[in-house]
């Protein structure tokens, strides 16, 4: 369990590749790079305006941003845009990548939330440029963003299945918040969830097997998994989830992350006054690891889920950190007046 930075053990191989985060020590946020195994952060955008990492690739080579600006009649507009790694030819193993910056769409209302599609070829993302928030197909090869729903209650949180066939969201339409499947081969649109309290945040098993997601079914927003068409909900942490009481200061499970071999899921537990980082075994709801704040946020994995990276306040500003899954060896992979959080894990 981790709980405060330790060293390194030598004897087991360290991380690769590179981390990509937003940080707030410039005047506007921009996003950074930091090598996974430490050392110097640096910045790669410096245009006008906020920077966001949002979605690395399926590859780990390329990073959808979100660029967030507001003109001077105080009208906000955001875009998304890539960071393409350029060649490799003639870098050094361990030396940062270099990137390109090209934009993905035209700056109009919110982009948010894009996910991949397996392809590489579109990402879907939530956008309220018509006026409400809707999903979006939006190609990478220039040609305009295709919407995908359209009902004005709004459409958030989209997540795409392994093979790239369905697209799960949450959407009030029928009332309270609840979990949608669009196929997006022939828009046909099924209903995944029937709780009485909202639920959220569906994200689907690298290996398609189950899609994991928090629901308000019980007072508060607790972590669930059920089938990929919806069947046999029920709680990730099981048996340990139901004892859970008021009494506890539980607040809600947030930012539920699969690792890569789909066997656990990192998660944020939020109580009274604090924030940890939480590593469930997906078989049987045990815990593996959590962290011990006071205030964790944003868990990522390693493209070989070794490894997770995360923000945290614990040194008295938000800084970068990187733990084994298994809550061991927590570094500090950044130091810097501002907050630097929001990591993105880019492979080697």
């Amino acid at each position: 369990m981790a709980s405060s930075a330790t060293r390194a053990d030598p004897a087991r191989p360290g991380p690769t590749g590179f981390i990509a985060f937003v940080s707030e020590r410039q005047p506007e946020r921009d996003v950074y790079l930091v090598p996974a195994a430490g050392g110097p952060a640096e910045r790669l955008t410096t245009a006008p305006g906020d920077d966001y990492p949002a979605a690395v690739s399926p590859d780990r080579r390329t990073l959808v941003t979100v660029r967030a600006e507001t003109r001077a009649d105080g009208a906000h507009r955001e875009r998304l845009e890539l960071l393409v790694v350029l060649g490799e030819r003639g870098r050094e193993r361990g030396a940062p990548p270099v990137f390109e910056a090209r934009e993905l769409t035209s700056p109009s209302g919110r982009w948010r939330n894009p996910v991949w599609l397996p392809d590489a070829g579109a990402v879907v993302a939530e956008s309220d440029r018509d006026g409400f928030v809707a999903l979006y197909r939006v190609p990478l090869d220039g040609r305009a963003p295709e919407r995908l729903t359209d009902d004005r209650t709004g459409s958030f949180d989209p997540s795409v299945d392994p093979r790239g066939a369905f697209v799960a969201f949450a959407s009030s339409r029928d009332g309270d918040a609840e979990l949608y499947r669009l196929d997006l081969g022939s828009r046909e649109l099924r209903r995944l969830t029937w709780s009485e309290g909202d639920d959220a945040t569906p994200r689907f098993a690298p290996d398609g097997s189950a899609i994991a997601y928090t629901s308000l079914r019980r007072g508060a927003f607790r972590a669930y998994l059920m089938g990929p068409d919806g069947a046999h909900p029920r709680p990730l942490l099981g048996a340990a989830d139901a004892a859970e009481g008021a009494e506890t200061g539980f607040l809600a499970h947030e930012e539920l992350v699969w690792s890569p071999d789909a066997t656990r899921i990192a998660l944020v537990e939020r109580r009274t006054g604090r924030a940890s980082v939480r590593v469930i075994r997906v078989a049987d709801g045990v815990e593996l690891a959590h962290t011990e704040g006071p205030h964790d946020q944003t868990p990522v994995w390693s493209p070989d889920g070794a490894f997770v990276a995360l923000a945290s306040d614990r040194s008295g500003d938000v800084e970068v950190y990187r733990m084994r899954a298994d809550g061991s060896e927590l570094v500090a992979l950044t130091s810097s007046p501002g907050a630097d959080w929001l990591p993105r894990w880019i492979a080697e």
